[in-house]
C-alpha cells in the first residue's frame, strides 16, 4: 500500500472512531444531549441535567458548582430554551408572572415533552399505586432566575408529558413558569436548579492535527526524493 493509500486509510479508521465517541448524544430542535456527562448543549450554552441538583436550593448547587463555571440560568435563557423545544405555545421573560401553556394529546413518545424530560432529566414520576397510570406521569422542575427587579425572589419552571391515568382518563402535556416566590434558599425535592455556563470554546482535535501531521510527513518525503 502507497503511503498516501495509507493515509486515507488510516483517517477513515479515525473518523470512524470519532463517530462512535459520540454514540451517547441525542440532539433535537438545536440542542444536543450527552448521556455520559448529562450536559446539555445549544445556542452558545451547557445545561447540567437537573436531576443532578435534585432536591438542591440555589445557594446549595452554586457551592457545589459554581467552582466549575456553572451560573443560574437567567429568565432570558430559560424561556429561549423552553421556546426552543416548542412546548406548545411561546413564553416570554416576566419574573412577575405566571404562564401556563397546555397542550393536547400527542401521539407516540417523540413529541418535544418527551425530548424535553429526556434532555433535561425525569425529576418526578409517578406510576404504579392505588391509582395506577398506563402512561405514566413524567415531569421535569427547575429553579431558575436573574431576580433583576431586586426582590431576592426567583422563578420556577414545571412540565409534565401527557399521561393516562385510570381514573381520570387521558391528560395533555402542561408547562408552567411560576412568577419569582423561589429564595436561593428554598428547595423542591421533585426539582432541580437550572444552572448554565458558556461552551468552551474547542481545541484543535487530536485526528485533525494526527492527519496533518502525516500529510506533513508525507510532503517531506516527496521533497526528500525530489
Amino acid at each position: 500500500m502507497s503511503f498516501s493509500k495509507w493515509i486515507v486509510a488510516t483517517g477513515l479508521i479515525l473518523s470512524l472512531v470519532s463517530v462512535s465517541s459520540k454514540a451517547g448524544v441525542i440532539e433535537y430542535s438545536g440542542y444536543s444531549h450527552d448521556d455520559t456527562t448529562n450536559i446539555v448543549s445549544g445556542n452558545g450554552l451547557e445545561w447540567l441535567q437537573w436531576t443532578e441538583t435534585l432536591g438542591q436550593s440555589i445557594d446549595s448547587a452554586l457551592t457545589s458548582y459554581a467552582p466549575s463555571g456553572w451560573r443560574l440560568a437567567t429568565n432570558e435563557e430559560m424561556t429561549e430554551l423552553l421556546n426552543s423545544f416548542d412546548l406548545g405555545g411561546s413564553f416570554i421573560g416576566d419574573e412577575n408572572i405566571s404562564q401556563t401553556i397546555n397542550r393536547g394529546l400527542t401521539a407516540g413518545e417523540d413529541d418535544s415533552h418527551n425530548y424535553f424530560t429526556s434532555f433535561f432529566g425525569d425529576t418526578y414520576t409517578a406510576a404504579g399505586g392505588t391509582h395506577p397510570f398506563p402512561d405514566i406521569y413524567e415531569s421535569s422542575q427547575a429553579i431558575f432566575g436573574d431576580d433583576s427587579d431586586g426582590d431576592s425572589f426567583y422563578n420556577s419552571f414545571f412540565m409534565h408529558d401527557d399521561f393516562d391515568h385510570h381514573d381520570l382518563g387521558p391528560v395533555g402535556a402542561r408547562s408552567i413558569l411560576f412568577e419569582d416566590d423561589v429564595s436561593i434558599h428554598d428547595t423542591n425535592v421533585q426539582g432541580g436548579i437550572a444552572l448554565v455556563r458558556t461552551i468552551p470554546v474547542p481545541e484543535p482535535g487530536t485526528i485533525p492535527l494526527l492527519l496533518l501531521g502525516l500529510l506533513g510527513l508525507h510532503s517531506a518525503r516527496k521533497t526528500i526524493k525530489s
